[in-house]
């Protein structure tokens, strides 16, 4: 390693150790494995710096190329628990790191051959980057995950291709070259790339650190579904047509007051997991507040919408609450209305579809009532019995 590279390399990957190690605080867990594999690479190419003599011992040379083996299974490790799916190709990827230290122990103690150690060392970390960018490709929406898939894609290429080079580089009798002008842009190239890889992988994950807040803003806790504030801005991103369900959970104090707090929340929860399970593509869902839900299907018309309501109320009704504590049946109320000619605002269509819901209260709950403009009427599915605007509702 020409002297330059001998303190450049495992001094900027100490500091990106340093760097994700920090980050990994904020309880993402690539970021550890980042730094996991930026740590072994630092400490492999760290070991030109030590004695002479630990340098030229067979061993040193195994533990090297065992450091970089950890090094890009760390890399590797990173990137599946980035993109969600960090239990995949691991036997894959073990086996490629058992045979490649099997092989570099026979190059170094069996053949003493140096082009084999190189070639097997190299190319190996290239290919545990294969099964990664294998599962990469499913999970390129972002840009900045295609950045760090093409450049990932470029490291493996580079690495591997290094090893094929130098490896006929030796066999052609010529290792002087790594001393030469041309080993010294080639190893520049690596070291570059090294960086630009450890950068795009920090913006990825800042990136998703940012969208995390961002997410959780807008997101209730307990239902999973959006809250109020992330229900508003979902509803200013869709054109003003469509339905509006208002949902309310029947007696619910009664459930806090004889089972808890605590089971309240799980059939909360539990309501959540039937709505978001129920929703069609495009429809947006909130928790709006206490044990109240609101749906909005875009471009649904009110039989639509009726028919989803009612699908969650049966499903929500047949529900069985005993593992939470809850050992009565449960069941809700829903409000039905769909966006009218003159409506001014997403607020006309809410107030109707609410009014319809403290009529389906009034009428004895768990059930359904539709706001009909045209008859003015609210209808009640379940018992085909049409329930008269009162003047109070009206509107």
């Amino acid at each position: 390693m020409d002297s330059p590279f001998a303190f450049l390399l495992p001094a900027y990957m100490a500091i990106f150790t340093i760097v994700f190690g920090l980050v990994w605080r904020w309880y993402r867990r690539s970021a550890f494995w980042w730094a996991f594999g930026f740590l072994w690479g630092a400490i492999g190419f760290a070991m030109p710096l030590l004695p002479q003599s630990v340098q030229n011992d067979p061993l040193g040379y195994l533990a090297a190329d065992g450091c970089f083996v950890l090094s890009f299974l760390g890399y590797s490790q990173g990137l599946l628990h980035h993109i969600g799916k960090p239990h995949r190709h691991r036997i894959v990827r073990l086996a490629i790191a058992t045979a490649t230290m099997a092989v570099c122990g026979y190059a170094i103690y069996g053949a003493e051959s140096t082009p084999l150690q190189y070639v097997t060392s190299d190319v190996s970390c290239g290919l545990l980057l294969l099964p990664v960018l294998i599962a990469m490709r499913r999970h390129l929406t972002l840009r900045i995950d295609r950045v760090l898939f093409a450049i990932t894609a470029l490291v493996a290429l580079e690495t591997a291709g290094r090893g094929v080079f130098v490896t006929l580089v030796l066999l052609a009798g010529h290792p002087e070259y790594l001393r030469t002008i041309y080993g010294f842009e080639m190893q520049s190239v690596a070291a570059i790339l090294g960086m630009v890889w450890g950068l795009a992988a920090l913006a990825a994950i800042l990136l998703d650190v940012v969208a995390g807040y961002a997410r959780d803003a807008i997101t209730d806790p307990l239902s999973g579904l959006l809250n109020r504030r992330g229900f508003e801005q979902a509803l200013a991103a869709v054109p003003p047509q469509g339905c509006m369900i208002i949902g309310d959970i029947d007696h619910f104090k009664r459930v806090n007051d004889r089972f808890g707090h605590l089971a309240g929340d799980g059939v909360i929860a539990g309501l959540g997991a039937i709505i978001a399970t129920a929703l069609p593509p495009g429809g947006s869902a909130a928790r709006t507040g206490g044990e109240e839900f609101a749906i909005f299907l875009p471009d649904a018309s009110a039989a639509e919408g009726t028919r989803l309501a009612t699908s969650i109320r049966q499903h929500f009704a047949a529900a069985d609450w005993r593992e939470i504590g809850v050992a009565t049946p449960l069941t809700a109320s829903f409000g039905v209305a769909a966006i009218e000619a003159g409506d001014r605002a997403f607020q006309d269509l809410t107030a109707r579809a609410d009014a319809a819901l403290y009529a389906a209260k009034d009428a004895g709950r768990n059930r359904i009532v539709t706001h009909e403009p045209q008859t003015g009427v609210r209808f009640m599915p379940e018992t085909g019995f049409p329930l008269l605007l009162r003047a109070a509702a009206a509107g």
